[in-house]
């Protein structure tokens, strides 16, 4: 990281902003699953106090790598966590600085990777997801249990 915030305001003021983004996909255990950088052809990240789902993302990205496997224990899976940074590259030291920008998870099943042209489009929101049951963009139902305050004398 920096020492001070002068710095940060002339890495983000260079002429040439060279900007990558890191994906970190891990399982609910915390267990890191893959890793894909790449960069970031379109989209957005925001930020919304208003609404019950602070964070969202929606991004086309240019891996710097193909995407070969696409199965459960995958980069795109709906069951994942996805840890998202912004590196920008120091053009005078040549070196890169990171940023978190939170954890996120598969919002839909839209996720979509076109292997000829190498891009992926994602859908992503914060952990609240998983709090008010929309994970996956499904809201799972719950079974109706009732119980009996007492038993009932004949």
């Amino acid at each position: 990281m920096l020492e001070n915030k002068d710095e940060y305001f002339k890495l983000v003021r260079q002429h040439i902003v060279d900007v990558l983004m890191e994906f970190t996909v891990t399982d609910d255990k915390g267990n890191e699953i893959d890793k894909l950088i790449g960069v970031v052809s379109g989209g957005t990240i925001n930020v919304d106090s208003g609404s019950s789902v602070r964070r969202t993302a929606s991004l086309s990205i240019t891996p710097t790598r193909q995407i070969t496997n696409i199965n459960e224990k995958s980069l795109i899976w709906l069951n994942k966590n996805v840890s998202i940074r912004v590196g920008i590259l120091d053009q005078r030291t040549k070196k890169r600085t990171w940023f978190n920008q939170g954890v996120y998870l598969y919002e839909n099943a839209s996720t979509t990777y076109d292997a000829s042209n190498n891009l992926l489009t994602v859908d992503l929101s914060d952990w609240v997801l998983k709090l008010d049951g929309t994970v996956n963009g499904q809201v799972g139902g719950m079974l109706t249990t009732v119980l009996q305050a007492y038993d009932e004398d004949e």
